[in-house]
C-alpha cells in the first residue's frame, strides 16, 4: 500500500497485500491523527511536555504602530478581598493593556510570585491564559474560557466604578476586586503601568488563603503558642504585615512599562 507523504509506515497494522477493509480500500489516517493512533511513536516525555513551538508568554499583538495611542489613563484600585484592614494598591495603566498584561502587573504590585493559575471574571465570563494543549479545556480542567490575551481592559472597564474580579491560586483562592476609580487625561511623561499608592504587605504564597494568613499572624504574635516556632521558621523573622514600598514596586514595573 502506498504511504501518504510524511506518514510513518507501521507494517504490524497494515492489511495483507491485496486486501481491503470492510468499508472499501484501506485509507491511511489523516496526518493530524498519526501521533494519536500510533502510540509507539509518542514518548511519555512528549506527552508530559507541551509542543516546543508554543510561546507561553505571547500576547495578542497590539494595534499597529501607526494607530493613535489612547488619550486617557485608567486609575485602578485593587483590593485583596476578605482582608481587614484591607490590603490594596492603586495603579495607573493604559486602557489598551490586555488582561494578560494586567495579570503580570498585578503580580508585581501585589507582591505575588506568579507560581499559580489565575483568572479574571466579569459578568459570569472567565478570562484565562490559553491551555497549551489546545484541547478545548483550561489547564485547570474546566471548559474553555476566553483568552485573556485577546481582551483589552477597556473592553471590560468602560466607566468609572466598573469592576472586574481577579482570582489567583485556585487553592488558596486569593480574590481581588479591581475597580476603575478614575479615567484621567493621558500624561505622556508618565511611564505606564505605575503604582501610585498602596497599603500593607502581600501575604506569603501557599499560606492557606486569607483565613490561613491571619491565623499564622496570630500564632506569630503569641510566643506561647505550640506552633509559634514552626510558623516563625516558615514565615521568617522579618515579616511585617504593614510593610509596603511604592518605590520598590515601581522599580519592578519599569521592566514592563510601555
Amino acid at each position: 500500500m502506498a504511504q501518504r507523504s510524511g506518514a510513518t509506515s507501521h507494517p504490524s497494522r497494515s492489511l495483507p497485500a491485496g486486501k481491503s477493509s470492510a468499508h472499501g480500500a484501506l485509507q491511511p489516517p489523516p496526518p493530524e491523527l498519526i501521533g494519536r493512533v500510533f502510540a509507539t511513536d509518542i514518548t511519555f516525555e512528549a506527552i508530559r511536555q507541551p509542543p516546543a513551538n508554543i510561546d507561553r508568554t505571547a500576547t495578542t499583538p497590539m494595534p499597529s504602530r501607526f494607530a493613535k495611542p489612547p488619550n486617557v489613563t485608567f486609575q485602578l484600585r485593587v483590593t485583596l478581598r476578605g482582608t481587614s484592614p484591607p490590603i490594596w494598591r492603586r495603579l495607573l495603566v493604559s486602557p489598551s493593556m490586555t488582561l494578560a498584561q494586567l495579570h503580570h502587573a498585578l503580580q508585581i504590585v501585589m507582591g505575588w510570585d506568579d507560581c499559580h493559575l489565575h483568572m479574571f471574571i466579569k459578568d459570569g465570563r472567565r478570562f484565562e491564559a490559553p491551555n497549551p494543549w489546545g484541547d478545548g479545556m483550561t489547564s485547570y480542567g474546566r471548559p474553555r474560557s476566553l483568552d485573556a490575551r485577546k481582551y483589552r481592559i477597556d473592553r471590560l472597564l468602560k466607566r468609572e466604578k466598573d469592576r472586574i474580579d481577579y482570582e489567583y491560586d485556585f487553592g488558596d483562592s486569593w480574590c481581588h476586586r479591581i475597580t476603575l476609580q478614575k479615567i484621567l487625561p493621558r500624561d505622556a511623561t508618565v511611564r505606564l503601568p505605575v503604582c501610585v499608592s498602596g497599603k500593607r504587605a502581600c501575604p506569603p504564597e501557599d499560606c492557606g488563603g486569607v483565613w490561613g494568613y491571619y491565623d499564622k499572624l496570630a500564632i506569630l504574635a503569641d510566643p506561647d503558642h505550640e506552633e509559634h516556632e514552626s510558623i516563625r521558621e516558615w514565615m521568617g523573622d522579618d515579616i511585617d504585615p504593614d510593610a509596603f514600598s511604592v518605590d520598590h514596586v515601581n522599580r519592578l514595573l519599569r521592566g514592563m512599562s510601555r
